[in-house]
C-alpha cells in the first residue's frame, strides 16, 4: 500500500510539471494538453546604462511596516475597486479590497465561506464578475459564534451562491472549461479552469483592525536593489523583464481569457502601478515567460529569451514545475539563470520569487525554495517568498479561495498578492 500510494505522489508530481495555461477559446494553444508551451507577449526593453558596482552585503535591515489604529465604523464608505484597490497591499491598509471566498458544504450540511480577518464592517459583497452585489440577511449571514465565518443563505431570483458540495473537488469537473485532455481531474483532484470553479469564487471587501494581520510579506528592498530604486525615482529608462512559468505568463488571471472582471496580470498591475506611484513614463515590460519551464528551461533560452535584452531588473519565478528539487539545488539553477544575464549586463538587478502552494495534496521540495533563494540576497539580488505567505492564508481559508485552476496556477485574488509584495518591494510605503 506504502508503495502504491509513493507512486502516486511521484506520478502527481510529473503531471504538475505538465500543467500549464489553457484557454479553451484560444487557437494558439493545444486544446489536448494542459501543459503546451505558451509564451506571453513580450515588449523590447531598451539597454541600460552600466553604473558603479554596487557593495555586496547588506548592513541594516529594511523597516517594519507600520500600522494604523483600528478603523470604527463609517456609514459613508462606498465600493470601490480600481486600481489602487486592486494594489493596495493587505498589510498597509485596515481595508481588505475583494477578498476571495468560495461556499463550502460539509458532511453534516453546513455550508460556510471564511475570511482571512474579523470584519468591522462589510462594504462590499458581490458575485465573481463584480456585478451583482449580495445582500446580508439574503444571500449569506455572519456566524454569531465566528465572525470571521460567513453562512449561506438561499438568495433570491437575481442570485443564488453556488457552492462546493462534498466530493466535488476529488471528482472530474462538470463542464468542459479548457481541461478536457486530462478529463476535468488529475489524479484524484479536480481540475478546472472555467465557469465551474470561478464562478464559485465571490469577493467580499471589508475594514479591520490592521493590527491583526501578521501575515508574512515582503518589506522594502531599496537597499538590495539601488540601482533600479535610483531609475524609478529619477525617472530614468527602466526595463523589466518577466521570466519565468505558466504562473509568470499571467494564468489564470481573469483579463488572460478575456472574461469579466478581466483583472490585470499582476506583471501588468506592476507596471501600471509603478508608473503611478513614480510619475514615470518609461517603465517598459517585457515578458517572454513559457508555460510548463523548468528552471532547467530557463537556463538553456536565457540567453536568446532575456540577456540579449539587457534588462535592468529580472524578476524570475521558476520553482512551480521543480517540485522534486531542493531549495539548494534550485537556487543553483536560479543563479546560473542571473550569471548568464550578468555577463550580457552587469548591472542587471533580480527579484527571484519562490512560487506559492500547489493543491494541498501535493508533497514535494516546493516548501524549502524559499530558504534556498534566500542564500542569493545582496545587493542586486532581493527575494520574494510566496509560500509562507501563503500557508498563512491557507491556515485560516480554504484553497479554493486562491486558486485559477485547482492545481497550480493563482486566481486573480492571488495573482493581486504578487503584484502587491513586489510593489512593496519597489515603493516605499512607510515613508509616506
Amino acid at each position: 500500500m506504502k508503495k502504491i500510494l509513493v507512486m502516486l505522489v511521484v506520478g502527481l508530481m510529473l503531471v504538475l510539471a505538465l500543467v500549464g495555461c489553457t484557454d479553451p477559446t484560444a487557437t494558439n494553444v493545444p486544446s489536448n494538453t494542459p501543459g503546451g508551451s505558451t509564451e506571453a507577449p513580450t515588449t523590447e526593453a531598451p539597454s541600460a546604462t552600466p553604473t558603479t558596482p554596487a557593495e555586496e552585503v547588506i548592513a541594516t535591515l529594511p523597516p517594519a511596516t507600520q500600522k494604523p489604529e483600528a478603523p470604527g465604523v463609517d456609514e459613508n464608505l462606498t465600493y470601490k475597486f480600481d486600481l489602487d484597490e486592486m494594489t493596495m497591499p493587505i498589510w498597509q491598509s485596515n481595508t481588505i479590497y475583494n477578498e476571495c471566498i468560495t461556499f463550502h458544504k460539509d458532511e453534516a450540511g453546513n455550508i460556510t465561506a471564511k475570511l482571512l480577518f474579523k470584519p468591522i464592517q462589510v462594504i462590499s459583497v458581490r458575485d465573481n464578475s463584480l456585478k451583482i452585489e449580495l445582500k446580508e440577511g439574503v444571500h449569506y449571514k455572519f456566524d454569531e459564534k465566528d465572525p470571521q465565518t460567513l453562512i449561506w443563505l438561499e438568495g433570491d431570483d437575481n442570485f443564488v451562491i453556488p457552492y462546493w458540495n462534498p466530493g466535488d473537488l476529488s471528482s472530474p469537473h462538470q463542464d468542459n472549461c479548457g481541461t478536457s485532455g486530462m478529463g476535468g481531474a488529475i489524479g484524484n483532484i479536480m481540475y478546472c479552469v472555467g465557469e465551474w470553479l470561478y464562478s464559485k469564487q465571490l469577493a467580499i471587501t471589508y475594514t479591520y483592525d490592521l493590527n491583526d494581520n501578521t501575515m508574512p510579506h515582503a518589506e522594502y528592498a531599496g537597499a538590495y536593489l539601488p540601482k533600479t530604486i535610483a531609475k524609478l525615482q529619477n525617472k530614468e529608462k527602466l526595463s523589466i523583464c518577466i521570466y519565468g512559468d505558466s504562473i509568470f505568463t499571467g494564468c489564470d488571471s481573469s483579463s488572460t481569457y478575456g472574461r469579466e472582471p478581466k483583472i490585470p496580470t499582476f506583471f501588468k498591475l506592476l507596471q501600471t502601478k509603478l508608473a503611478d506611484l513614480y510619475d514615470h513614463e518609461e517603465i517598459k515590460l517585457s515578458n517572454p515567460s513559457v508555460g510548463g519551464w523548468q528552471a532547467d528551461d530557463g537556463i538553456e533560452n536565457v540567453g536568446t529569451k532575456v540577456a540579449r535584452r539587457k534588462p535592468d531588473l529580472v524578476i524570475l519565478g521558476f520553482g512551480m514545475n521543480d517540485s522534486d528539487k531542493s531549495g539548494t539545488l534550485e537556487a543553483k539553477k536560479i543563479q546560473q539563470i542571473m550569471d548568464a544575464i550578468l555577463k550580457e549586463n552587469p548591472d542587471c538587478e533580480f527579484i527571484v520569487v519562490s512560487t506559492f502552494q500547489p493543491t494541498p495534496a501535493w508533497t514535494g521540495n516546493i516548501g524549502s525554495h524559499a530558504a534556498g533563494f534566500k542564500t542569493l540576497e545582496k545587493v542586486g539580488v532581493a527575494t520574494m517568498d510566496m509560500f509562507e505567505l501563503h500557508q498563512y492564508i491557507l491556515a485560516r481559508k480554504y484553497y479554493q479561495d486562491t486558486t485559477g485552476n485547482n492545481i497550480n496556477h493563482p486566481n486573480d485574488y492571488l495573482a493581486r498578492i504578487y503584484a502587491m509584495q513586489l510593489l512593496t518591494m519597489l515603493y516605499d510605503y512607510n515613508a509616506q
